[in-house]
């Protein structure tokens, strides 16, 4: 190798090492911002998906933990906390089959993201789309966790009524 090249080479692996050593510190300065402004956008997403979870299924969602802290973390380099709460909502809503006997796990999730860009998602399904049901709050509803329809919220009402 000749001395020209090897000077390369070395000079090559000092910008890699370099890059790396900035991309941490960025991390590392952006986290210490965040907790100077008193944010926490991890948690604020845990807390959105888990809140959401909990009106679709009626239970409080597990979460693995560190693995899923690393995803959301991952995310959150490439989307902002809005875009992620509205992403989650679309993904909860979701009634693609799969998902509902899955229970729509967070790591499902992770994977398809890039899905709920729109209100109709881009995935497939037998219609060609995702059929949504738009997550609203229902008017007057004092049930925990609170109801997630109308009708849902109808049945519930009935059945305390019978009791």
């Amino acid at each position: 190798m000749s001395d020209d090249a090897r000077k390369t080479k070395q000079l090559v692996g000092r910008i890699d090492r370099a890059t790396l050593l900035l991309g941490q510190l960025h991390d590392e300065l952006l986290a210490i911002k965040r907790g100077l402004e008193g944010s926490n956008p991890t948690g604020e997403i845990f807390q959105h998906f888990a809140d959401a979870w909990l009106r679709r299924h009626h239970a409080k969602y597990e979460f693995s933990g560190g693995q899923d802290a690393k995803n959301i973390t991952r995310l959150l380099k490439v989307f902002d906390v809005a875009t992620l709460k509205v992403r989650i909502s679309r993904y909860i809503a979701d009634s693609d089959p799969f998902l509902v006997r899955q229970k729509h796990p967070f790591g499902n999730f992770v994977t398809r993201v890039n899905t709920y860009s729109t209100p109709n998602g881009s995935a497939s399904s037998s219609s060609g789309s995702i059929a949504f049901d738009e997550p609203a709050e229902v008017v007057g509803c004092k049930h925990t966790p609170p109801c997630g329809s109308d009708s849902e919220h109808t049945r519930r009402r009935m059945e305390d009524m019978r009791r």
